[in-house]
């Protein structure tokens, strides 16, 4: 599976943030990266909430980086 691509805009900078990108793995898991931050969940169900936690982080670190 693969997924379709979508640009968020990080409310803090206006700047768009990583795409996130979903693969399914052969275990069936299914893998989670936005940026540099990698998750894995266990079913597309859990997408949703992995995809805001890594942008979380993201934004987190790029303001972090910004200072």
């Amino acid at each position: 599976m693969t997924s379709t691509l979508f640009v968020a805009m990080n409310a803090n900078t206006g700047l768009p943030t990583p795409v996130a990108k979903i693969r399914t793995l052969p275990t069936g898991n299914v893998q989670v990266t936005v940026g540099n931050f990698r998750g894995i969940v266990s079913s597309t169900r859990s997408t949703e909430h992995k995809i805001r936690q890594l942008r979380s982080y993201w934004q987190k670190a790029q303001h972090r980086f910004d200072q």
